[in-house]
């Protein structure tokens, strides 16, 4: 089986071979463009509350991509939790307008949502993809009171990990390791937040949790640093340059079918803080939505925004997530039973 990632150099191929089919706008098109973003409130959906981390990315990118789209539209930011996501993503998919009008950021976790047979009302490879601010990873991290201290302690000795439930990726990180690496993991549910799991790790309740590097940072800044806590693994499809030593969970198996699941489920972590738009949007606005968005990451204004709030910064454009979301939703119906399969419920509950 083919590895679920894509690389770099495809993609920018890719990228070069949809500009060159997409022929420069004449002026009037131009002008149509403008003529219809100027003046209008441009809705941006945010699947989060407001003041999280999600929600500051968009607003801050809302303003500046405002600057780079014709006509200067003002991009209006509408918070839309619920679902782990869910919610927000099929109203993106089924009811927001299909004229440019309209875009959100899509949780990274949607197309696994979508695999899983869940509440996802959406075609993952249908969204019309306009670029990413960061990527993930998902990072295992045990508590310094844990009682093992590397992976082969854990083939021996069961660890429990934190999560708030089934759907999140402090779920499916511990069940990969179980059911696919052959790890003593188990998962205690109901958790509402990372900053109630790190709590529970200092009670000793469970010893281990999983989330973005983000996340982590944000929450326990001196953990790791200061030796309270250890990383272990990543799921992710690049390592983390700031941690170093931890190795991808891929890299813990020779198996290729085993690869191919782990590496099915880290492509979610490619898409991080990514935004799109909904089906079908026409050309030529999803090509300026795509540029603009392109143009605001490149505004060292931006950069410096993200750079004092602690927040990653690895940009993306949306022609390299439209590839990758294909790749991701062309993926083989024996591939996805097996992937259904890894993330069962842990017989051992």
């Amino acid at each position: 089986m083919g590895h679920m990632w894509i690389d770099r150099t495809g993609a920018a191929a890719a990228g070069l071979a949809a500009a060159l089919l997409l022929a420069p706008p004449t002026a009037a098109q131009s002008n149509e463009i403008e003529d219809f973003y100027k003046g209008r409130n441009i809705v941006l959906l945010v699947p989060a509350g407001a003041g999280g981390n999600l929600d500051f990315s968009s607003r801050l990118l809302g303003r500046y991509m405002s600057k780079y789209l014709p006509g200067s539209p003002n991009i209006v930011v509408q918070n839309m939790p619920g679902g782990g996501g869910m919610t927000m993503s099929n109203y993106l998919f089924n009811v927001s307008p299909k004229d440019g009008s309209a875009f959100g950021l899509v949780y990274q976790t949607a197309g696994i949502d979508q695999t899983l047979g869940t509440q996802a009302r959406y075609k993952f490879g249908d969204f019309s993809w306009i670029g990413r601010i960061s990527s993930s990873t998902s990072l295992v991290v045990l508590h310094k009171t844990a009682p093992v201290k590397t992976l082969a302690d854990m083939k021996t000795t069961e660890v429990l990990f934190g999560s708030p439930g089934k759907s999140s990726q402090s779920t499916f990180v511990p069940t990969l390791m179980r059911t696919v690496l052959g790890y003593k993991t188990r998962v205690i549910y109901g958790y509402k937040g990372a900053a109630e799991m790190f709590l529970a790790m200092e009670r000793g309740e469970i010893q281990a949790r999983t989330g973005s590097l983000d996340s982590i940072m944000a929450t326990q800044p001196t953990w790791l640093k200061n030796g309270d806590a250890f990383a272990l693994a990543e799921l992710s499809l690049e390592k983390q340059p700031s941690i170093e030593g931890v190795p991808l969970l891929r890299e813990l198996t020779d198996d290729p079918d085993k690869r191919d699941i782990l590496d099915y489920m880290a492509s979610y972590t490619a898409f991080g803080v990514a935004f799109a738009g909904p089906p079908g949007l026409p050309p030529r606005r999803l090509e300026a939505l795509r540029r603009a968005f392109d143009a605001a990451l490149k505004d060292p204004e931006l950069k410096v925004e993200l750079d004092r709030g602690g927040y990653a910064y690895s940009p993306e454009t949306g022609e390299f997530l439209q590839q990758l979301a294909n790749k991701f939703s062309s993926a083989t119906p024996e591939l996805v039973a097996r992937v259904k399969v890894a993330l069962e419920e842990q017989s051992n509950q």
